[in-house]
This record gives structure tokens, sequence and C-alpha cells, in this order.
């Protein structure tokens, strides 16, 4: 076979080659930065700008008296046409509906639990009610919304527990109409 002939398509193959690992790579690399993860009844919070979730609040003020700590990111609980701004320290946060008025939480910061405190791990959440609530709940539209939390205790690490729970309280105290 002539020279002249091949040596043009080996060198288009090469290229090609590498043009393909090329874009292999940049696809790689750039779904290991994106952090969401989807399940059937399970997703993750996407972090907002805080001064856009700040705006949001002041449109809100009239409806409900709403606490944003500093640095939230915003959940959009669709099925309750709800907004949670949850708190970062709690890290990055997935829920689930394990029925259609108990919300389930599971955030990273529960993972820094000690083994001794694994049944709390996944006990926090909000529970959903008709109607103005107790002592300690949000009422929002025609619906108060109450902290669940773990069942059972901790003795190992109280502190770690309480700021955990501080932490999904002031998540609760955000809550707003979406």
């Amino acid at each position: 076979m002539n020279r002249r002939i091949v040596l043009p398509w080996i060198v288009v193959t090469v290229i090609l080659v590498i043009a393909i690992a090329a874009s292999v790579t940049v696809i790689t690399l750039s779904k290991q930065g994106d952090s969401d993860s989807s399940a059937t009844q399970q997703t993750t919070a996407a972090e907002t700008d805080a001064s856009s979730a700040s705006a949001e609040a002041s449109d809100d003020a009239s409806s409900s008296a709403a606490v944003q700590p500093a640095n939230t990111y915003e959940l959009e609980i669709s099925s309750w046409s709800v907004t949670i701004y949850v708190p970062e320290d709690l890290g990055q946060i997935s829920f689930s509906l394990s029925d259609s008025n108990t919300l389930d939480f599971s955030a990273a910061k529960e993972s820094e639990l000690p083994s001794e405190c694994s049944a709390m791990v996944g006990g926090w959440g909000i529970q959903r009610s008709e109607g103005s609530g107790d002592e300690g709940s949000v009422t929002v539209g025609d619906y108060s919304y109450t902290l669940v939390t773990p069942t059972s205790s901790c003795s190992s690490d109280p502190e770690l527990v309480s700021t955990i729970t501080e932490l999904y309280e002031d998540a609760l105290a955000s809550i707003q109409e979406s």
C-alpha cells in the first residue's frame, strides 16, 4: 500500500483518539464537581446565593416571620410548596418524604456523630400538619411544621447532637411558601 495514501489517515486517527480522550476527561471532571444526585424520592439541595435568599425573605416577611441564618442554601420542597433555607453548617443535605406529611433529612454533619450515636443518623425531619401548631412549630399558610428529632439519645457527644438539632431548628424557622 502506498505510504502517501495511508499517512493522512493515521494522522486523522491519532487526532481523533486524542480528541475523544480529552472530551471524556473533561466530562468526567465536570461530573465529579457536580454534587447533585437524585433517587426516586430523594433530592439533594442546590446552593444559592445568600443575597437572593435574603431578598426572597424580605418579600415574604409579611406572610411569615422567617428566620434565615447568615450562610444558608435553598431547599425547595415542591410537593409541599415550601422553601427551607438550610444552614451550610449542616453540609450537603438530602431528604425523602416517608409519607405525605413527614420529611426525613440526612445531612453530612450527622456523619460526624460518634459510632455510639449511629442510631441518630437520619433521625431528624419535619412533620407537617393542617392548622396552627403547638409551641415550637412554624405556621406557613394552612399548615404548621414541627421539627422531628431522633427517638434515641447519645451521651457520647451531646454538644454535637445539640448543634445539629439547633441547625435543624434554624432551618425549620426559615420555612416559607414557594
